[in-house]
């Protein structure tokens, strides 16, 4: 019995020696030879009450065919080629940018992002301005006036843009990302009032440690093993949900199954209007004379889900349209100006494994914010045209 127990111990104390070899060797390949991915970190301010970066971080970003993206996490916890700060410089104007990851640009070098583009064109045409970007990953428009409201307090912007968001404010939509719980909420109740729901914030300490492992960050960012197993558990979840009775099994026998996705009915839902109505009444206050804001619409339309994008979602776009107009919000829609480029180049402006855009999206899409500010001369602090040098902020 205790020559069996030995034998049990010995191979015990073998495989967790081998186990722990491997790792380190895996450790060292994928953080020398074949690197992963760096990560770029949430973390919860708790002073505001609103997720950003780990700051004062560089790195390279690598998932899929995306190999050169470089980020460069500022003194504030924000994807930026500046550093940023509250007081301002006389005679300058501040745009301050509030988006999603289509915004952040960790696919992409820091210096091609749309915000990086943008104040170098508009420096290009005589225009004496800095941008700030604030984005975060799956941001929606709950959360973007939540970070409004802290950019107008500790920042004072001249001009707010806000990029295309996921409508998925309400608080029943939150779990679709785990993060959520740190944005803020909506709900809209019986009577039909609104209610917002502050965010919480959020446990991460299990991801900031699994985080430091280069073989974690290759299999996940890398290779997308996350991403690669979500979809073949979609296509599985679609197949199951569609699957039916064979010809020769009668409809009562058909084998159950999950209910099907939601339908184009839930865009249609009066409590969701309602609660994009008070959002946008809400941002309205904030831009406020002086102050000025645009909003942006692109090619997947204005109530797309990040998980679930309706075919046709006219309804919801034509009223995300007239109540921005009766609120005397700016909008500016980006499809023409990706399909001109399109026309004009046939270049894609995402990257083939990935609907982020590439350095070509980016610079559409800042180009035509240019252009519209320029157009409606909303930038007063103007100067002789010229051509300042891009800075690089890489290492």
């Amino acid at each position: 019995m205790k020559a069996a127990r030995r034998r049990i111990r010995r191979w015990l104390i073998r495989m967790l020696a081998g186990l722990l070899l491997v790792i380190v060797a895996s450790e060292i390949v994928f953080r020398t030879v074949v690197p992963a991915s760096d990560s770029i970190n949430p973390v919860y301010d708790r002073t505001t009450s609103m997720l950003r970066y780990e700051a004062n971080r560089t790195g390279h970003y690598r998932s899929g065919s995306i190999r050169d993206g470089f980020f460069r996490i500022n003194n504030h916890g924000f994807n930026s080629v500046r550093d940023y700060a509250s007081a301002r410089t006389p005679g300058r104007s501040r745009i301050a940018i509030i988006g999603t990851s289509a915004i952040l640009g960790a696919e992409v070098h820091v210096r091609d992002t749309t915000a990086a583009v943008l104040e170098q064109r508009l420096q290009e045409q005589g225009a004496d301005c800095e941008v700030y970007v604030f984005a975060f990953s799956y941001m929606h428009l709950a959360q973007a006036l939540h970070v409004t409201r802290h950019v107008v307090d500790r920042y004072a912007p001249d001009l707010i843009v806000i990029d295309e968001m996921s409508m998925s404010h309400l608080r029943r939509d939150l779990e679709l990302v785990d993060h959520h719980v740190s944005f803020l909420s909506v709900s809209v109740g019986e009577d039909g009032a609104i209610t917002e729901h502050p965010p919480h914030p959020m446990s991460d300490m299990l991801h900031r440690i699994v985080r430091r492992s280069a073989t974690v960050r290759y299999l996940h960012k890398n290779l997308r093993i996350g991403w690669l197993l979500r979809r073949k558990r979609a296509q599985l979840a679609q197949w199951w949900s569609g699957r039916g009775a064979s010809p020769a099994t009668p409809p009562s026998q058909a084998p159950p199954g999950p209910p099907p996705p939601p339908a184009i009915a839930k865009w249609k839902q009066p409590d969701r209007l309602a609660a994009l109505d008070y959002l946008l009444d809400k941002l309205a206050a904030l831009a406020a004379p002086p102050r000025r804001m645009l909003l942006l619409t692109g090619p997947r339309g204005a109530s797309c889900l990040e998980f679930d994008c309706p075919t046709d979602a006219s309804p919801f776009d034509e009223h995300f349209r007239m109540k921005t107009e009766s609120e005397k919000l700016a909008l500016l829609e980006l499809t023409e100006a990706y399909l001109e480029d399109w026309r004009a180049h046939g270049k894609p402006y995402v990257f083939p494994d990935d609907s982020h855009a590439n350095e070509r999206g980016h610079r559409i899409k800042a180009e035509a914010i240019a252009a519209y500010l320029l157009h409606e001369n909303w930038l007063t602090s103007t100067k002789a045209p010229r051509r300042p040098p891009t800075p690089d902020p890489s290492p």
